[in-house]
């Protein structure tokens, strides 16, 4: 081994060494990692994040929680004890930032919703289904978790749905706006206690019969990515 190699491997492993004491330290001392930079979140929470943990400081009125969670973790601070009940709170969240809806083009169509990974539902043929099962698997273990659904009509034109599973709260917004034939032309956002998600995702309160039905499963053939 070269001096220059042996003097490069040596710094890697000095550097690597100070990360994860620096980790180790802010996990033993409740702080966060000195080698690590804030990003603001909902209300006055916020995340130091570091090269190996996250440390989030989550305010929910007057009281703050904080959290340590190695980077591939998938967490998300929850609102201040209130309803997600305008579209600004909902595309204002970690989950759903990045997918604001009233961003998407008018002529936003089936094969840009495939391009984008989107779940979507066409002629009885389901594409991207996994993002389908890993919201389900969120769901059923209580964890915040969001997915964009598209539907093709008959004539072809697509109606999006964003569901969010959030602080034991199923919110749903619907964009119907490119449907030709369709009535309701504004984007609404509703909320939902409950979700079935086994032979057709289901949201609906005290009564599924009087539930907002997206997608029926039964007899859907998943076709491959």
């Amino acid at each position: 081994m070269s001096k220059i190699v042996k003097n490069i491997f040596i710094i890697l492993i000095s550097i690597l060494g100070v990360i994860v004491l620096d980790t180790i330290v802010a996990r033993i001392s409740k702080s966060s990692p000195i080698i690590s930079w804030k990003e603001n979140l909902d209300g006055d929470s916020y995340v130091d994040k570091g090269i190996l943990i996250d440390t989030y400081y989550c305010q929910e009125q007057d009281l703050i929680t904080v959290s340590w969670l190695f980077k591939n973790s998938k967490f998300a601070c929850p609102l201040e004890n209130k309803k997600i009940d305008t579209l600004d709170a909902f595309y204002n969240l970690p989950l759903t930032k990045d997918t604001d809806i009233r961003k998407l083009s008018p002529d936003y169509n089936f094969d840009m919703a495939l391009k984008d990974k989107v779940l979507v539902e066409a002629n009885g043929q389901l594409y991207n289904f996994d993002n389908y099962l890993e919201f389900k698997k969120a769901y059923q273990n209580k964890q915040s978790a969001f997915i964009r659904i598209g539907r093709s009509t008959i004539e072809g034109d697509l109606i999006i749905y964003d569901v969010l599973y959030y602080n034991d709260t199923i919110y749903l917004v619907v964009d119907a706006t490119r449907d030709k034939y369709g009535k309701d032309a504004d984007l609404k956002i509703e909320n939902y206690e409950n979700m079935t998600m086994d032979a057709a995702l289901i949201l609906y309160n005290e009564n599924i019969d009087d539930g907002y039905e997206i997608l029926i499963l039964e007899n859907m053939e998943v076709q491959d990515d």
